[in-house]
């Protein structure tokens, strides 16, 4: 028993801790974003966007601890969080969340229940608050803001002051000084309102304003631009500025592609920095050699030149030496080059680079960069076609494998391949990097491969023997709604647009000459054609005006209409004239401060693919008196007419 007692006191008793090592959990990286208006593209796509889209929004505040979030509006937003499906309302309350660092998934209380969010993109929504435009027009900005308008021209030529401007919260008023009118104008129509204010609500659903007209009517505007016009006092012309009459362009890295975008020196180079507007381009008259210009760059900037067939670099100590002289055929002769050079240009190009502010990096080319010959065909080389590459419009890919080539202004595309010359309307070149060969295809159909070089140009000169279209038995026309029409049936055709009551209705009209070019691009291309000395009119389901140059391609029975100044339309009608604005319309018509001018406007449906009426002018028929007093319409069979008035529609069968 003692020697039990003795072994039990010797036995050494051991406590300790089973250490086992776990793996950290991952990063949480949940995504989240605080959507303002400029992260807009981030959700524009998603369903619920629409219901956003004209309030205001600004970025909620977002704290992140590690994997928690909480997410917060100032007291008059409300919060609206956007997930990849679908969007939660939380109104004025908060969000807080946890990101699982698992599924990189949020969890977060949606107000009913706990649910995970795959991303969390907050906005903060001010309903009800008014984003209106509004401005007031002065002499300084009413090009910048009225550009195209149609009724530019009738307040730019006369003088302008500042209108008195009041905006509070969702409501706007305008006013003059005495002597001038006030002029309200949308983005594409205005109201004259003469001594008298104007004032706009902001309906804040529609973010559009609401306007009493002169008549008391309420009107809707996109935006609002004011105007004060004193009409008796039109803007004095200044003196013309001393120019050469050859062309020139000054190149900046807005137009650069477009103009020399298919010069080595550009796309090798230049196309890396910023090009700047010479600071200074000097004219100068002078009996023994004409008129000679010159220009210069801003400091710290490099002096290039391109023409229409060749580029080079205009050193800053040969600024004395060089110049351009601009001869009497509306050529240049350049100097001190011409002594080396066949160098007498139809047009200059000045480039002032700033090597110092080289442009943001685009993401490289993928495939390899492209090499293949090419050069500009010359008149001077060649008088049989007069070239006129002031006109040619390029685009070129990044690698420089893909050329495409369009002339502006209603010149052809020429591309010569073994000697001889091809006209179309636009050309497509593609270049192998494997053995720096063109495959070239115009858009007559014509295609040639493995071509060494690829020799373009621009003119407004085809021979008689060439066609620049597709061979054809009989022109096709389209198949697209369009009708011409003269005096005789004027009155039936667009007798309720305001150009024609207030304008052409006064002159003689003749029904123009319509061609069918073919092929530029797919559907069906038209054009119509006067007369010398009478006016291009057109008229589309919108609007009527008169155009300088136009183009028209049927597609799907809509018309795409591309007016001299490169807008678009997509009408479902046209109607086409030739005005005489020498030649009185033998019409008895009393004078225009006689006439009614009562507002109008009619309904359309190519904006509204679901409206169930159809394009008015395919099946009315008004009747409108020579003083504008009395209308009547009437709408053929099938159809019925519609109009609305304050606010309500009727229709009568």
């Amino acid at each position: 028993m003692k020697l039990l007692f003795l072994l039990l006191i010797s036995v050494t008793v051991i406590h300790g801790c089973l250490r086992v090592r776990s793996p950290e959990p991952p990063k949480c990286e949940c995504h989240s974003l605080a959507i303002g208006q400029q992260q807009t593209p981030e959700i524009e796509n998603h369903h619920f966007y629409q219901n956003i889209s004209n309030q205001a929004l600004e970025p909620p505040t977002i704290v992140l601890e590690d994997c928690s979030i909480s997410m917060g509006c100032d007291p008059e937003y409300s919060l609206v969080v956007f997930d990849t499906e679908d969007a939660v309302m939380f109104g004025e309350y908060g969000l807080d969340g946890m990101c699982d660092p698992y599924t990189q998934t949020w969890m977060a209380d949606d107000g009913s229940q706990l649910r995970t969010f795959n991303r969390l993109y907050g906005a903060c929504v001010g309903y009800g608050k008014c984003l209106c435009y509004s401005t007031a027009i002065t002499k300084e900005n009413i090009d910048d803001l009225l550009g195209n308008h149609p009724f530019k021209t009738n307040i730019s030529g006369y003088a302008l002051k500042d209108p008195y401007m009041n905006l509070e919260d969702c409501s706007v008023s305008f006013g003059c000084d005495e002597g001038f009118s006030l002029v309200m104008l949308n983005s594409d129509e205005a109201v004259m309102f003469g001594e008298y204010p104007a004032d706009g609500f902001c309906d804040s659903t529609s973010q559009t304003w609401q306007v009493a007209d002169e008549t008391g009517n309420l009107r809707v505007f996109d935006k609002i631009y004011g105007a004060c016009v004193d009409y008796g006092t039109p803007v004095p012309t200044e003196p013309p500025q001393l120019t050469c009459p050859c062309a020139y362009m000054d190149i900046l890295t807005s137009n650069a592609k477009e103009y020399i975008g298919h010069f080595d020196l550009y796309l090798k180079n230049l196309s890396h920095y910023d090009l700047v507007r010479p600071e200074e381009f000097i004219f100068n008259f002078n009996h023994n050699k004409g008129c000679v210009a010159n220009y210069r760059c801003p400091a710290g900037t490099s002096k290039y030149f391109f023409s229409d067939f060749y580029q080079f670099d205009a050193k800053p100590s040969d600024f004395d030496l060089f110049e351009m002289r601009c001869e009497d055929n509306l050529r240049w002769n350049v100097m001190p080059y011409t002594e080396h050079l066949d160098f007498t240009p139809d047009f200059v190009m000045p480039v002032c680079v700033n090597f110092s502010a080289p442009l943001p990096n685009p993401n490289p080319p993928t495939s390899p960069m492209c090499s293949c010959q090419n050069y500009m065909l010359r008149s001077s080389l060649d008088r049989t076609t007069l070239m006129n590459n002031f006109e040619v419009k390029s685009t070129v890919s990044d690698d420089h494998c893909h050329w495409e080539i369009s002339c502006k202004n209603e010149a052809y595309a020429v591309v010569e391949v073994d000697g001889q010359k091809h006209f179309s309307q636009s050309l497509d070149a593609k270049c192998s990097p494997d053995n720096s060969k063109w495959n070239i295809q115009n858009s007559n159909g014509g295609s040639w491969s493995n071509i060494e070089s690829f020799d373009f140009g621009c003119t407004k000169q085809v021979p008689s023997a060439v066609t620049t279209q597709k061979p054809r038995t009989t022109q096709v026309p389209c198949l697209c709604l369009k009708t011409e029409f003269d005096s005789r049936n004027a009155d039936e055709t667009i007798g309720t647009y305001d150009f024609y009551l207030y304008n052409i209705s006064r002159y003689a009209l003749y029904p123009p000459g319509l061609s069918y070019p073919g092929g530029r691009v797919s559907g069906c291309p038209m054009s119509f054609h006067c007369a010398e000395g009478e006016v291009q009119v057109l008229t589309t389901s919108e609007s009527s005006y008169e155009v300088r140059a136009v183009e028209m391609f049927c597609v799907d029975e809509m018309w795409t209409v591309i007016d001299g100044s490169d807008t678009t339309k997509l009408t479902r009608s046209i109607y086409m004239t030739c005005a005489d604005f020498s030649t009185p319309s033998t019409k008895n018509l009393p004078l225009l401060e006689t006439m009614c001018n009562c507002p109008h406007k009619m309904m359309s449906n190519y904006s509204n693919p679901d409206a169930m009426h159809l394009e008015f002018n395919d099946f009315m028929t008004p009747t409108i008196s020579d003083d504008r007093c009395v209308w009547e319409i009437r709408c053929g069979y099938p159809t019925s007419l519609a109009f609305n008035s304050d606010g309500q529609r009727f229709s009568v069968r």
